[in-house]
């Protein structure tokens, strides 16, 4: 079986170019919200890379991360930001949280 990665993204359309790019390589999952992704990696524990928006309605892809460190102990994989924001503190806080990369 091929790993598993969980896409979390508001845009459908983002949601689709990640599992058209890698979904011939990887188990692709997804999620609209943090809310239905914390749930996703709750049942994926063994996923390998979550990439996730940061802009997203309800709480943001750091949030998420956050709660997934909090909620989740068990998920080992890596947190990968997808996003138009350049921020450098938010890059610095997202890193802080664990995320290994920031996609623009």
């Amino acid at each position: 079986m091929n790993a598993k990665i969980i896409v979390i993204d508001d845009s459908k359309t983002a949601r689709l170019l990640v599992r058209e790019a890698l979904g011939g390589q990887f188990k692709v999952l997804e999620a609209a919200d943090a809310a239905e992704g914390l749930a996703v990696i709750g049942e994926n524990l063994d996923a390998a890379v979550v990439l996730c928006d940061f802009h997203m309605p309800g709480k943001d892809g750091l949030a998420l991360i956050a709660d997934v460190r909090a909620q989740r102990p068990g998920f080992l994989g890596a947190f990968l930001m997808l996003t138009t924001e350049a921020d450098h503190a938010l890059i610095a806080r997202a890193r802080s949280l664990g995320a290994k990369g920031w996609v623009i």
